[in-house]
């Protein structure tokens, strides 16, 4: 599967935006490595700190910002 994504649709970065807006609150993880190519695989572990909670009522404003009927939950 290959996404495409064009700077110039409006929907796509509201959607961008939404999915980041989930997010709020977690800490950024600065790495401090430098990958150059032809060196192998380079990862960096993902790690979410945000509770269920805050989760949550990040979905909720999310939906609110975007005429969304809220979840139940």
């Amino acid at each position: 599967m290959i996404f495409k994504f064009d700077a110039n649709q409006e929907y796509q970065i509201r959607a961008i935006e939404a999915v980041a807006n989930l997010l709020e609150g977690q800490a950024y993880n600065e790495v401090d490595s430098t990958f150059t190519f032809g060196t192998g695989v380079a990862a960096v572990a993902n790690r979410l700190d945000l509770d269920e909670e805050t989760i949550f009522k990040n979905l909720q404003l999310v939906q609110t910002q975007n005429n969304i009927t809220r979840a139940i939950r």
